[in-house]
């Protein structure tokens, strides 16, 4: 059950990334969307992992 989760969890986020990867390539904005993306993805990476201490430690 978690380990299903957690695959879930990961293709989303990597399908979600490599989609907005291409899409940026296409625009030409690339530069400008891995600066905000990276603080986005470290946002994110924080609340993932608060997330997943409360799962397994709660």
């Amino acid at each position: 059950m978690k380990q299903e989760a957690i695959e879930r969890l990961m293709t989303l986020c990597f399908s979600g990334v490599g989609v907005t990867m291409i899409r940026c390539l296409f625009l030409g904005r690339l530069r400008y969307r891995i600066r905000k993306g990276i603080r986005w993805m470290m946002t994110i990476g924080l609340f993932v992992g608060i997330w997943f201490l409360f799962y397994y430690f709660w």
